[in-house]
């Protein structure tokens, strides 16, 4: 039997790119001899791409934007590229208004240690930019022509996001006892607003400084600010500003998500600027399973649920996979055994309840099954097989807009068709369907499946369909 390619993980919108500048470089290139640690930078191109291969799963300058007074402080922004040589980090770039330039950082330095934390690959940035924060004491230990030198300086913050049209507030919210960070755009002329409140998709990546040409959610949070709206998105845990433990970690729930959304919309509703009444969950990918579990919590006008799953993520994961080999032009017999182990591994995994150690020990050919999407833990997936997304909607009476992208090859219209008519078994008329022609899972059009799957694994999205934004407006709009 040939080997089969398989594409793990629901997806990841914002990617590797839009954590530059923090301090947490994700994309590496690696060869035999070394690998280059990009993505150090703050601003620049966030194009979509996956992070390995294995059931692609539903997954500026700086001009001083109004920032409102919080209790949580900015993380630093670092400011380095890295090159990794042999066992050794050299700095290849600094970057201008960063700490590195502050402190006195060099090109060519071998960076040793930031504050109490070794360089011991990129995810020591983050950890540093995170630890340090903005204003606090923060030191370089680098290695320059044979000699140790300590830099020193005061942490720098990491540039706030700016909008051409909207003003720009950082907050935050408590949950489960840390501060998450809470994004909020506003427009510039005073009055009471309709707001969105965006959920994401799977995956360990942060929501600030999105660029409006370079992901999905930059593009959807400028088209709302542009016509009028205010929208609030807020950090995962560990990721961007927010506190609390890694979103890579065990401890990082589903449970712990929808608190978070739950404590940012109730936040939400208290704004001077917000019309409380005019509230709307926009969740995508998995965010809708998330908002599936707070939104009897939470007074909201409308949900819009968009490219994600209507049964369960048992259900959903295999009938993906079974889909994505046809579409990468398998043959019906490598089909079948493809599914059929996915369907034992992800069994053990997630009904189960079996650790992918204990697992891939007693099960070798599990290996490349078990879901390590965008860092998320393979305890997420667990919490998200035990979600009953029936007895979640069924204690919502909300209007519900349900999209689908024609091109989508995460997802399918059978998902999308499902879940609307399991709202509306339990509230007649509530929910809706929306088809958009070409659309694939990042808001890009695509000329078919096939070809949005191609460009997904090469992180070449196409150009963003207004038709989304424009029909889900229209949607939000006329709803009572």
């Amino acid at each position: 039997m040939r080997a089969v390619l398989r594409i793990v993980g629901f997806e990841l919108l914002p990617t590797p790119n839009s954590h530059r500048g923090t301090g947490q470089p994700r994309s590496t290139n690696m060869s035999s001899s070394h690998f280059t640690i990009s993505h150090a930078f703050p601003f620049g191109n966030t194009s979509s791409s996956l992070e390995r291969i294995g059931i692609l799963l539903c997954a500026f300058a700086f001009l001083g934007p109004l920032v409102a007074a919080q209790q949580l402080a900015r993380r630093s922004f670092i400011g380095i590229t890295l090159e990794k040589k042999g066992s050794s980090f050299f700095v290849t770039d600094v970057a201008p208004q960063s700490s590195a330039q502050q402190a006195g950082v060099l090109q060519g330095d071998v960076l040793l240690r930031i504050g109490n934390v070794p360089i011991q690959g990129p995810q020591s940035l983050d950890i540093a930019a995170r630890r340090y924060r903005s204003g606090s004491r923060l030191t370089f230990l680098v290695l320059r022509s044979g000699h140790h030198f300590t830099k020193g300086t005061l942490a720098l913050p990491f540039p706030p996001e700016n909008r051409s049209n909207a003003d720009v507030l950082y907050m935050s919210v408590s949950v489960d006892g840390y501060l998450h960070r809470m994004i909020v755009t506003k427009p510039r002329t005073p009055g009471l607003y309709p707001a969105v409140f965006l959920i994401g998709g799977l995956g360990c990546y942060s929501l600030d400084n999105l660029s409006p040409d370079g992901t999905g959610y930059g593009w959807i949070i400028d088209g709302f600010a542009q016509a009028g709206f205010v929208t609030v998105r807020i950090e995962k845990s560990g990721e961007g500003d927010s506190e609390g433990p890694p979103c890579t970690s065990k401890v990082a729930s589903l449970k712990l998500a929808a608190d978070r959304s739950i404590a940012g919309i109730n936040k939400t509703a208290t704004l001077p600027f917000v019309n409380a009444e005019k509230i709307f969950i926009l969740a995508h990918s998995v965010g809708p399973v998330e908002g599936a579990l707070a939104i009897s919590k939470v007074h909201v006008a409308g949900f819009v649920a968009s490219e994600t799953v209507g049964t369960s993520w048992f259900e959903y994961t295999v009938e993906t996979a079974r889909h994505q080999q046809l579409l990468l032009g398998a043959t019906y017999d490598d089909v079948e055994h493809e599914a059929r182990l996915t369907d034992k591994c992800i069994f053990f995994l997630e009904v189960a309840k079996e650790s992918p150690r204990r697992i891939i020990r007693s099960h070798p050919e599990c290996a490349s099954y078990i879901p390590v999407q965008g860092g998320a833990p393979y305890t997420y997936f667990q919490d998200l097989a035990d979600v009953n997304l029936p007895t979640e909607w069924k204690q919502a009476n909300v209007p519900v807009l349900v999209t689908y992208g024609s091109s989508d090859p995460l997802t399918s219209s059978a998902q999308s068709h499902y879940l609307v008519e399991l709202v509306n078994s339990f509230h007649p008329g509530n929910a809706e369907y929306l088809l958009i022609e070409g659309m694939s899972h990042h808001f890009d059009q695509q000329p078919s499946e096939a070809s949005a799957l191609q460009a997904l694994l090469t992180g070449h999205d196409g150009p963003y369909l207004p038709e989304f934004l424009d029909r889900v407006l229209e949607w939000i709009r006329n709803v009572k």
